[in-house]
């Protein structure tokens, strides 16, 4: 990516960020009128009736404009009307290659299918949906984002092997966007948590797409790019004490688009499987650390893992003393920690790859026993 190119998603982010806090000042000026309140309830942290759904304020900023944008760079590439730095980073975009260029119905198809899944989520913030219908629509978004062709069919090495094991890969995929929908749904559990770690994952996809593909800007970056742009704002309105809720109508399409951009990102660069797949664990370590272990904790307690309560991560670093806004610092530098490998890996495989298991090995083995050996030591200082 060249400084145009750079500049070009930078004006995006800001755009993305103005659009987003007049949206959030909005839905907070008129959040009684609209019925967007979130009332304290038994298993909810917020102590008085805070305005929710600031997610609708990501619509014009997240999917609308890059939407636009994206298209408007796509046309006037091909008609050669960019100025040369910048047509020759964004030329690949409006190439109809499946895996590595840019089809234009299937942007259109990311951003309704972004869109539907923030109509979902409204709809669930105001009457409440049953999780198996609720899963049913996401999986049923998921089908049809693989179908046109974002899937892990694409990832580098496979292309000969794709065939064969194709159904499974796709099968992967749609588990992979359904997975992180819920998993960023479930992270918005305190403020500014889901919306800190959903953006520091963006920021990597960024740093990912530059350090993985140098020559060309994926389309998908001016989504990510809005995408922190817009985070960055609803964080001010999002921070503790939070005057504004995300509520399922951001988190569903915030889990989506990263879900996506990870599954395409590998087709743009030169990293080989094993890395790819190494990276893509370590950018998502952090939601998907909280769902398992959350999932494994309700049905040790004979519960249902769709039942909500407060066995996530954060509450269990705020039960160890740190508080919430502690916790939150702490699984923010934990997504940072996590991400860094992935950036990493075209510039140092060896480095990368080691550093990328030791991520992981630290999420699976070390982070799990250390809550067990904290949890043990607080519980005998409470019995001394």
């Amino acid at each position: 990516m060249n400084r145009a190119t750079v500049g070009s998603m930078l004006v995006v982010a800001g755009m993305a960020a103005i659009l987003c806090a007049f949206g959030c000042r909005a839905i907070i000026a008129r959040a009684e009128q609209w019925n967007l309140i979130d009332r304290p309830s038994g298993r909810k942290n917020h102590a008085r009736p805070t305005p929710t759904d600031g997610g609708l304020a990501f619509w014009p900023a997240m999917i609308a404009l890059p939407t636009i944008v994206v298209l408007s760079l796509a046309l006037l590439s091909e008609a050669g009307r960019l100025p040369a730095p910048l047509q020759e980073s964004i030329a690949p975009l409006h190439r109809g290659n499946t895996g590595a260029g840019f089809a234009y119905p299937r942007i259109v198809l990311v951003a309704m299918t972004a869109t539907g899944l923030m109509l979902l989520g409204l709809w669930d913030d105001l009457c409440g949906i049953a999780w198996p219908l609720r899963l049913t629509a996401e999986t049923i978004a998921a089908v049809a984002t693989v179908i046109a062709g974002f899937s892990l069919r694409h990832l580098p090495g496979l292309s000969h092997e794709a065939h064969s094991i194709g159904l499974l890969l796709d099968g992967l995929s749609v588990l992979w966007i359904v997975g992180l929908v819920n998993s960023l749904n479930m992270l918005d559990n305190m403020d500014g948590l889901a919306a800190g770690v959903a953006s520091i994952i963006a920021l990597a996809l960024i740093g990912c797409g530059w350090a993985w593909s140098p020559a060309v800007a994926p389309w998908w970056t001016f989504f990510a790019s809005a995408l922190v742009g817009a985070l960055a704002a609803f964080l001010a309105f999002n921070k503790q004490p939070a005057q504004l809720f995300m509520g399922d109508a951001g988190s569903y399409p915030v889990g989506y688009l990263l879900a996506v951009f990870g599954l395409i990102m590998p087709a743009h660069g030169s990293v080989d499987t094993q890395r790819t797949v190494l990276g893509l664990l370590c950018l998502f370590a952090v939601p998907l650390y909280d769902t398992a272990s959350v999932v494994v904790l309700r049905l040790w307690a004979g519960t249902s893992p769709f039942q909500p309560d407060h066995r996530h991560l954060s509450h269990r670093l705020a039960a160890l003393g740190l508080g919430s806004g502690r916790a939150v610092a702490a699984i923010a530098l934990l997504a940072a920690v996590g991400a860094a490998p992935a950036v990493m890996m075209p510039f140092a495989p060896s480095w990368g790859t080691t550093a990328a298991i030791a991520v992981l090995s630290c999420f699976a083995v070390a982070l799990p026993l250390g809550e067990i050996a904290m949890h043990r030591a607080r519980r005998d200082r409470r019995s001394m």
